[in-house]
């Protein structure tokens, strides 16, 4: 048989390896260590060739003998592949009890960061590992920044922070392996740095009079019929939103006066202490005592009306922020409302109360206390960002934030109530603009092109800015815009469907207008 060899291919030099076609082999250029195209030289390319018809041949007995066998690029693996390695390598950890180290929702938390990096123009060029350099990571925050979500909003710093981080992981498991020499993301002075959050910033969280507030304006509504119950749970616990979502009508103890936040079905822990037992206050228990009922222990305590798993389980409810921004607006509230704002507010009502002593005597709250009650390992965080300051200390020892809620039957009348002022608003604006002669006064049929609707989008971002730049809730927004109730919302929501295109150019500069 003719002794194989190197062969030219266009002024380079290549390798015929498709006799090993059944480990990988094929025609490939020879490459030597450090450079991106084939050599010219002929005696580096019959090194070059030797040394891969060697490995080649050692897969092949592999092979022969029944083993998996295959042969490595002489550029080593694309960021691709190296990918699929390390989020193998993260599902296959597991801890002594034989549990996966990494929960599914992490793991897809993981590929969703590092393909997202993946997918950057710079990433795309560079495509092996090995050819990864400081100034390609440079590049990549650029460019994840760039990125539009879902709406046309780019990526905030803090997402594409968290993009970068993943795949910083992944590059530290490399250097880990010896594929990677070393790791040039935390190194890179174009990375998003962590904002410094204080304390004392009051939009962080709502004073007990707001929380009172929020609380009497919590309607229900069809798709959460157990909305009170719900958000007084986030508010008298201070859990996380996953934590809240994901309770079983067993994790509440009437009789221990506890609720039991732990790992089940429906979700898993952030962090070791997030397994912990919290006081069931007197309040809330009146509120979720009659809720629960007779129910079995196993299903969801919140369950989703909408959706179902397998089986036809219950599955829990995923989110409540419109549910919570609604009561917000009817109670005036102008603060940014979401979950997290709800666990603030529960740290700073619980450092200005009172708690027992070993003699029965009243003494300020222990900050190790309210650490175990939210789940953290130390007070450094509490003293840092959610130790609110208020002047007054409350003379309670069980919370109670004094509020009055309605029963099922007046909570549905206010609903409808509230409801129907929006529609009267609404039509009686409409009907102002028509006597005016308002051209604009119904959508147009024509469906905007795709320009078109990124205009739109830009007028209700401005909109939106503007508005929460001056503190406004959506009521104040409809009066300056002259909008109806259901415009305003539309707009802060991002929901733009049925608003024509020149209308939001109009409000957009009654917006300008005002500066």
């Amino acid at each position: 048989m003719r002794k194989a060899k190197p062969f030219l291919n266009k002024q380079r030099y290549w390798g015929n390896f498709e006799r090993f076609a059944a480990v990988g082999g094929t025609r490939e250029p020879l490459v030597p260590a450090g450079e991106e195209f084939a050599t010219k030289d002929l005696e580096t390319a019959q090194t070059l060739f030797q040394v891969r018809w060697a490995a080649y041949e050692r897969a092949m007995d592999r092979h022969r003998a029944g083993l998996s066998a295959q042969v490595a690029s002489q550029r080593g693996p694309t960021l691709a592949d190296y990918a699929v390695t390390f989020l193998t390598a993260l599902a296959a950890e597991r801890q002594t009890d034989g549990r996966p180290e990494h929960s599914a929702r992490d793991l897809d938390r993981r590929k969703r960061g590092i393909m997202a990096c993946l997918e950057t123009p710079t990433l795309q060029r560079v495509r092996y590992l090995s050819r990864l350099e400081p100034r390609d990571v440079d590049a990549m925050p650029g460019e994840l920044g760039a990125r539009c979500k879902v709406d046309g909003t780019p990526l905030s710093a803090a997402t594409v922070r968290s993009y970068a981080l993943e795949f910083s992981a992944m590059l530290t498991f490399a250097v880990s392996e010896r594929v990677l020499t070393g790791n040039p993301v935390p190194n890179s002075r174009y990375l998003p740095r962590l904002s410094k959050r204080t304390a004392l910033e009051d939009d962080a969280y709502l004073t007990r009079a707001e929380l009172k507030a929020l609380l009497e304006h919590v309607l229900p509504s069809p798709q959460v019929p157990y909305a009170i119950a719900l958000v007084m749970t986030l508010v008298y616990t201070g859990m996380r939103r996953e934590e809240a979502l994901g309770l079983l009508v067993r994790d509440v103890d009437f009789d221990a006066k506890e609720i039991r936040v732990a790992p089940n079905t429906f979700r898993d822990g952030k962090s070791e202490n997030a397994e912990r037992q919290l006081p069931l206050w007197p309040k809330l228990a009146a509120v979720l005592k009659p809720y629960i009922g007779t129910r079995r222990g196993h299903e969801p305590l919140f369950p989703s009306v909408i959706r179902k798993l397998k089986d036809d389980v219950d599955a829990p409810i995923r989110a409540i922020l419109g549910t919570l921004r609604a009561a917000a607006r009817r109670a005036g509230i102008r603060k940014s409302m979401d979950h997290h704002i709800l666990r603030h507010s529960y740290v700073s009502a619980r450092l200005h109360m009172y708690q027992r002593s070993v003699t029965g005597a009243k003494v300020k709250v222990d900050a190790q206390l309210i650490v175990s009650e939210i789940g953290h390992s130390d007070e450094a965080l509490i003293r840092r960002v959610y130790g609110h300051v208020s002047r007054e200390r409350v003379n309670q020892v069980r919370l109670d934030l004094g509020e009055v809620l309605p029963d099922a039957q007046t909570a549905r009348q206010r609903r409808s109530a509230f409801h129907g002022e929006r529609i009267r608003a609404g039509r009686a604006i409409e009907m102002q603009r028509r006597a005016a002669g308002d051209v604009d006064a119904t959508a147009s049929t024509t469906p905007l092109t795709e320009a078109e609707k990124a205009q739109r989008r830009g007028f209700a971002r401005a909109i939106r800015e503007a508005a929460r730049s001056r503190g406004w809730c959506e009521t104040t927004l409809a009066t300056h815009l002259a909008a109806t109730p259901a415009e305003a919302t539309a707009i802060m929501r991002g929901d733009l469907g049925r608003l024509p295109l020149a209308r939001m150019r109009r409000f957009a500069a009654a917006v300008a207008h005002l500066d």
